[in-house]
């Protein structure tokens, strides 16, 4: 099951969906929350905001998130991913973008600045 929403600052309406319908559902179907592009960054505060209790609830809860890039007609999981092989051959096309990625970019950015 998938929810979509126009903006990062729709995501959280987004997952009390997703978590609505995984009280209804069960384990019985996958969890995703599909966003436009946004910037990595911003992502990055979102995931991070109240110690990481975004992220945590995410993982614990096993939902996805998901950005589409209409300029290249993909989707790029940045947050958990499918155990269905047919979206594990053509769900991370291009390229997968792991948050472990971005963290090291974040990090090595901010060590480069003095930012650290």
């Amino acid at each position: 099951m998938a929810i979509v929403r126009p903006s990062l600052k729709k995501a959280l309406d987004g997952f009390v969906y997703l978590t609505a319908a995984q009280a209804v559902l069960g384990d019985k179907v996958e969890y995703a929350l599909l966003l436009p592009p946004i910037n990595e960054w911003l992502l990055l505060q979102f995931l991070d905001t109240d110690g990481g209790r975004i992220s945590k609830e995410i993982n614990a809860r096993h939902f996805m998130l998901w950005m589409y890039n209409p300029a290249e007609d993909a989707i790029m999981s940045f947050v958990g991913g499918s155990c269905d092989p047919i979206f594990r051959g053509s769900i991370l096309l291009p390229g997968f973008v792991s948050m472990r990625m971005i963290k090291q970019k974040a990090a090595a950015e901010a060590k480069r600045t003095g930012k650290a």
